[in-house]
């Protein structure tokens, strides 16, 4: 997984060098937003306490934005770790909406105790979404997240004498409103 991700920042380096860019900015995002868990065959909405991430944007063309977000997000503690993604941002007919996809992994840190615990492990995220440039530093948008590796955690279910079991929490999605802001480099 930490190879394909080189591999994509190596290529996204090489086609830079190949490529003048008409800019190259470096920028901040907050993205606040909503879990979508289930455990247990109940569903949960888990708000993001903090998600952040810088932003590197490299624009080889007036309509194509290549995008590299290492950044942290924190939901609870089952769920929060490290994460670094690769995004592609098209502008749409009109200059100011914009659709963006890209994928994003996850490092989720390992945490546990007597009745629940998250599991340590990479987690590889694609993601799909549409904004709008509110101006030339600062931009909105909506995206989308899902994964095939649904498993970040378990809760322990016990009756309260001898029975008990570890049921797996998994992520169905999660939907991030982002709130960047950028500067020109380039």
């Amino acid at each position: 997984m930490k190879l394909n991700l080189f591999l994509l920042g190596a290529l996204l380096l090489l086609f830079m060098g190949l490529v003048k860019p008409q800019s190259l900015k470096l920028g901040l995002r907050f993205e606040p937003g909503i879990l979508f868990s289930e455990s247990n065959s109940k569903k949960q909405n888990i708000p993001v306490i903090f998600s952040g991430s810088a932003n590197i944007i490299f624009e080889p063309i007036e309509w194509a934005s290549f995008i590299i977000r290492p950044g942290i997000t924190l939901i609870d503690e089952q769920y929060s770790g490290f994460e670094i993604g690769a995004f592609i941002k098209l502008k749409l007919s009109s200059a100011k909406f914009y659709f963006i996809s890209g994928i994003n992994n996850h490092s989720n840190k390992a945490v546990g105790h007597n009745s629940a615990g998250g599991y340590g492990k990479e987690m590889l995220f694609a993601s799909v979404g549409i904004g709008y440039q509110l101006d030339l530093k600062s931009g909105i948008d909506i995206c989308y997240y899902w994964t095939n590796d649904k498993e970040y955690g378990y809760t322990k279910l016990t009756d309260g004498l001898t029975y008990s079991r570890f049921v797996s929490r998994q992520v169905n999605g999660i939907l991030k409103l982002g709130l960047n802001l950028t500067w020109d480099i380039l």
